[in-house]
C-alpha cells in the first residue's frame, strides 16, 4: 500500500480463489450514536462526554474496563495443550522477539489507545526510532485528542490518521500514514471508520441523575432542608417601627427572622395578633422533612449502578463477596460476561496496533512473509489466577497487572527476573527473551534445520564482520537522519524482496563526500575542516549503476558546495582517487543484475527536496564513525 510517498508491503494473504472479498463493494448505512436524542435528553455529543466525565461514577467505570488491559499477558497455546507460554508464537524467535518488544513498547503508553471507549476511537503519532544496529523500532506514542483526529481512507481500508490544529502546518493538518501513526476504533459498526462510546450506554442514567430537577437536585434539596429545616413566615403588610432604625418594612423583618432560624440562632418575633380572628400576625411554620427519607438517598446510587449497567460492568464488579472481596465467588457467570466483553475489546486493539504499525515493522527489518500470531491470555483466566495468588499468599493483595508481560523480555539485553506469585513487573526494555533450543525443536517452534540454519547465520555474520572490520581506505559523508532516512529506507521497500541483490537495501542512507583517504586520524580531518560551512544539497531523480553483479539503484543529488567540499579534502588529505569521476548521490538498494532501470523510474518521490548538512562524518578503515561539525557561517545554497 503506498500514501504520502510510504510503501510498506502487502501484510495480508491472498484469498485462495479470488483476489479481493466479494462483499468488497460494501456500502453500509452508517447509523451513528452521535447527536441523537434519547427521551427527552440533549443530543449525544463530545460536550456530553465532557460533561459527563464530572460523574465520579463515570469516571471509575471507565478506569475499571480499562484497568485489565494495562496488565495483559502476550501468550499463546501450544498444540494440544491448554497451558499458555508467554511471548509471540512464530516460525523465527528473532521475530518473535522483536514482535514483543514493540507491543511492550505501544502498551506502555496504552493510554493512548483506550480513551477510545470514551469517545469511539482514539489516535496517536508513532514515534519511530533507530537501535544501534540501525533498525527501525517504536520508540513512544503521541497521544492527540480524539475531536483532532481523523482516519485516512483509501480503497476502503483506513490507512493513516490526519492531525488537527497544527499551528505550524500551511494546511492547518498533517497526515500520517501507517505505521507512523495509529488509529484504534471502539465497537465500530460494520464498514464504518468511527466507532461508538461506551458512555451511550449510560447517558440516560446520567441525565436523570444530573440534568437540572434529577436526583442529585432532589437530593441536594433534602439534605438542605433537613440540616437546615427551612421555614415559612407570614408577616402583616406594612413597616414596623424598631427603635434606632426607624420604620422596617415587615416583610424584610420576616426574612431576617427566617435567616437567623437557618443559621441556627436565637429568634424572635413580634407577637401581635389580629384584632379580629385573635390569629398571629406573624405566623411562623417549620419545614417538614419525609419520616423515611431512604428512597430519596437511595435514588442517586440506583442510578449509579444503571450508570455501570449502560457500560457493561455487571454489579458484580463492585459488589462484595460473602468473603468480603470482589472475584468470582458465585458470580462467574456475570464475570465471564464483562471480561469476555474486555476480551473483544483487547482483540481488536492487539489487531490495529499489529496490522497498522508492527507488521509493517517486521516487514522492514525482516522481510515480507514472515509468518507469527500474536494472542492474548483471557483476562477472566487472568483475573482467577491473580485472585488464587493473592489467597496464596498471605498478606500481599493481588493486582490487576499480575502476571501480565511474561516471564523474560527481548532479544537484545538481559535475562529478566521472575517474579513470584502475582506481583512479576514489567520487564525492562531491552531484557532478553529466552529461547530453549531443545523446547523449541521439541515443541515444533522451530525445526532442528531451521535452528541450525539459524545458528550458520549468526556464525556467518560474526564473522563476515570481522574479517571486513579492517578497510583498506578511510572516508568522509553526511549521513541522513530522520525523516530524510526514513524516506528512503522506505523507497527500498518498495522493492520486491526476491529482486535483491546480495547486498540488500541500504539501512544507512548517507551521501559519500570523499572515499580513498589515507589518513585514520579523525583529528587531521577535524582540523582540515576547520573553516568549512554547512552544505546545502538538493536531491535530484532516481538512477542506477550497472554492474555484472547487480545493480545499484540510487537518487542523484545536486550541489555545488558538496563539490567543492569533495575537492578541498582531496586537496588537504592524501588520498586514493577510487573513482574516476565524482558523483554524489544516496544508495537506495543492491538489487539483482538488469532490474536497475525499473525501479530507477519508480522511485523518484525525493525529487525536488533539499537539505542543509552541518556535521561530516568521518569512517576510518575500522568503520569507526567520527562525528565533525562545519561551523563557519556561510552556506552555500547554489546548486549545480
Amino acid at each position: 500500500m503506498q500514501f504520502l510517498g510510504f510503501n510498506f508491503g502487502s501484510t495480508k494473504k491472498k484469498p485462495l480463489v479470488t483476489d479481493a472479498p466479494a462483499t468488497s463493494g460494501y456500502e453500509p448505512i452508517k447509523y451513528t450514536q452521535w447527536f441523537m436524542r434519547p427521551r427527552d435528553l440533549p443530543p449525544f455529543s463530545f460536550s456530553t462526554i465532557l460533561a459527563m466525565m464530572l460523574d465520579p461514577t463515570i469516571r471509575l467505570g471507565l478506569a475499571m474496563r480499562s484497568a485489565p488491559l494495562f496488565g495483559c499477558e502476550f501468550s499463546y497455546q501450544k498444540e494440544g495443550s491448554d497451558e499458555w507460554t508467554p511471548g509471540i508464537k512464530a516460525n523465527n524467535p528473532l521475530v518473535a522477539a522483536f514482535v514483543l518488544r514493540q507491543f511492550k513498547k505501544i502498551w506502555h503508553d496504552l493510554d493512548a489507545l483506550v480513551p477510545a471507549q470514551q469517545w469511539g476511537w482514539a489516535a496517536a503519532e508513532v514515534q519511530l526510532c533507530f537501535t544501534e544496529h540501525r533498525a527501525i523500532e517504536v520508540d513512544r506514542l503521541i497521544p492527540r485528542h480524539s475531536n483532532d483526529t481523523r482516519a485516512l481512507v483509501r480503497d476502503g481500508e483506513v490507512c493513516g490518521v490526519r492531525f488537527l490544529r497544527i499551528k505550524h502546518s500551511e494546511k492547518g493538518y498533517v497526515d500520517l500514514p501507517f505505521p507512523k501513526a495509529i488509529f484504534h476504533s471502539y465497537a465500530p459498526d460494520p464498514g464504518c471508520e468511527y466507532g461508538n462510546s461506551v458512555l451511550n450506554g449510560a447517558y440516560s442514567p446520567w441525565g436523570d441523575k444530573w440534568l437540572n430537577g434529577g436526583a442529585l437536585d432532589t437530593r441536594r434539596l433534602f439534605m438542605h432542608k433537613d440540616a437546615y429545616g427551612g421555614g415559612d413566615m407570614g408577616y402583616p403588610p406594612g413597616t414596623t417601627n424598631i427603635a434606632g432604625k426607624g420604620a422596617v418594612p415587615n416583610r424584610d423583618i420576616a426574612r431576617e427572622i427566617v435567616e437567623q432560624y437557618q443559621a441556627g440562632s436565637v429568634t424572635t418575633r413580634p407577637s401581635q395578633l389580629d384584632p379580629t380572628t385573635g390569629k398571629e400576625l406573624w405566623p411562623f411554620t417549620r419545614a417538614t422533612v419525609p419520616s423515611n427519607p431512604q428512597h430519596i438517598l437511595q435514588y442517586p446510587k440506583d442510578l449509579d449502578t444503571e450508570e455501570l449497567r449502560g457500560m457493561e460492568i455487571p454489579d458484580e464488579v463492585f459488589m462484595p463477596s460473602e468473603a468480603g472481596t470482589t472475584g468470582y465467588s458465585g458470580k462467574s457467570i456475570p464475570m465471564q460476561g464483562f471480561y469476555t466483553g474486555l476480551d473483544r475489546w483487547m482483540i481488536r486493539m492487539v489487531g490495529d496496533v499489529d496490522r497498522q504499525v508492527v507488521r509493517p515493522l517486521v516487514a522492514h527489518r525482516f522481510g515480507p512473509g514472515q509468518v507469527y500470531e500474536v494472542t492474548t491470555k483471557p483476562l477472566g483466566k487472568q483475573a482467577m489466577e491473580n485472585q488464587g495468588d493473592g489467597k496464596a499468599n498471605a498478606g500481599s493483595q493481588p493486582s490487576v497487572f499480575a502476571g501480565g508481560w511474561g516471564r523474560d523480555g527481548d532479544d537484545d539485553g538481559q535475562r529478566g527476573e521472575g517474579g513470584s506469585g502475582g506481583g512479576q513487573q514489567p520487564p525492562r526494555i531491552g531484557q532478553r527473551m529466552s529461547l530453549d533450543p531443545v523446547a523449541a525443536v521439541g515443541e515444533g517452534v522451530l525445526s532442528a534445520a531451521e535452528l541450525v540454519k539459524a545458528a550458520k547465520h549468526v556464525i556467518d555474520g560474526r564473522v563476515t564482520r570481522l574479517s571486513t572490520d579492517a578497510h583498506q581506505y578511510s572516508s568522509t559523508q553526511f549521513n541522513l537522519t530522520g525523516d530524510l532516512a526514513f524516506q528512503v529506507r522506505e523507497l527500498g521497500y518498495r522493492i520486491a524482496f526476491d529482486d535483491l541483490a546480495e547486498d540488500g537495501r541500504e539501512e544507512n542512507p548517507h551521501i559519500t563526500v570523499k572515499f580513498g583517504l589515507h589518513t585514520n586520524d579523525a583529528e587531521e580531518v577535524r582540523t582540515a575542516m576547520a573553516d568549512k560551512s554547512p552544505v546545502a544539497v538538493q536531491f535530484g531523480p532516481a538512477s542506477y549503476f550497472a554492474s555484472d553483479e547487480y545493480d545499484v539503484v540510487k537518487i542523484d543529488v545536486i550541489g555545488k558546495g558538496l563539490r567543492e567540499l569533495n575537492a578541498a579534502i582531496a586537496e588537504a588529505l592524501p588520498n586514493t582517487e577510487t573513482h574516476p569521476e565524482y558523483t554524489p548521490h544516496v544508495t537506495i538498494a543492491y538489487v539483482k543484475p538488469g532490474l536497475g532501470e525499473k525501479y530507477a523510474a519508480t522511485l523518484n518521490d525525493m525529487e525536488g527536496r533539499t537539505a542543509v548538512f552541518d556535521r561530516l562524518t568521518f569512517s576510518d578503515n575500522n568503520r569507526v564513525h567520527t562525528s565533525i561539525p562545519l561551523t563557519a557561517k556561510a552556506i552555500r545554497f547554489s546548486a549545480e
